[in-house]
């Protein structure tokens, strides 16, 4: 079998590209990688038990527990993977680009279900989102002053004409005590940067 591990860069050229986080819920909401989604082969609960499994009996001890936690739903997850894939190409990740994605990734290949494994997971693309944030950021002209003087009006109407990031808009907080007040759910720090 041919690797099916691709760098995000080789990831990122692929047109109608479906990323999927196999990661528990509660990693998935501190942050994923911008348009993915969740297909996660344990919730944060089963999460947690194989979390200890491994510190108080080893990882071989986990592993088994994580089998035998996800064995009653594997046949609705290869469907709903299956579902997936027969809409376009499919990369899947966890937090490193190891055990939960290879395992998926594997056991999918092997019943035909093409899919691609995002070589180091979440974490490489942490690690490039810091690394671009570091060295690519142009020359900016920021824009601040008072708490209504109309500073959303006026990106509103830059919009189009030039380049604009609205950090309060992708925050979804104005900045103030109760600038999250009317808005929907602020993502995590780490959703921010993504």
């Amino acid at each position: 079998m041919t690797d099916v591990h691709r760098s995000l860069d080789e990831l990122d050229s692929i047109a109608g590209l479906a990323w999927v986080d196999v990661r528990a819920p509660c990693e998935y909401l501190r942050g994923h990688i911008p348009g993915a989604m969740n297909v996660p082969i344990l919730d944060d609960a089963e999460r947690a038990q194989v979390g200890i499994a491994y510190a108080q009996q080893g990882p071989m001890a986990a592993k088994l527990l994580g089998l035998e936690l996800v064995g009653p739903r594997l046949a609705g997850l290869v469907r709903r993977y299956q579902e997936l894939a027969e809409k376009g190409p499919v990369a899947l990740y966890c937090w490193r680009g190891g055990m939960r994605s290879g395992l998926v990734g594997r056991l999918l290949r092997d019943l035909g279900i093409p899919v691609m494994i995002a070589r180091g997971g979440y974490r490489a693309h942490r690690h490039q989102v810091m690394a671009w944030l570091a060295e690519r950021i142009p020359p900016l002209v920021v824009l601040h002053g008072y708490t209504g003087s109309g500073k959303t009006l006026l990106l509103r109407r830059l919009t189009g004409r030039y380049p604009v990031v609205d950090l309060e808009g992708i925050g979804r907080h104005r900045g103030s005590t109760f600038g999250a007040v009317g808005l929907e759910t602020q993502p995590t720090q780490l959703q921010f940067e993504s």
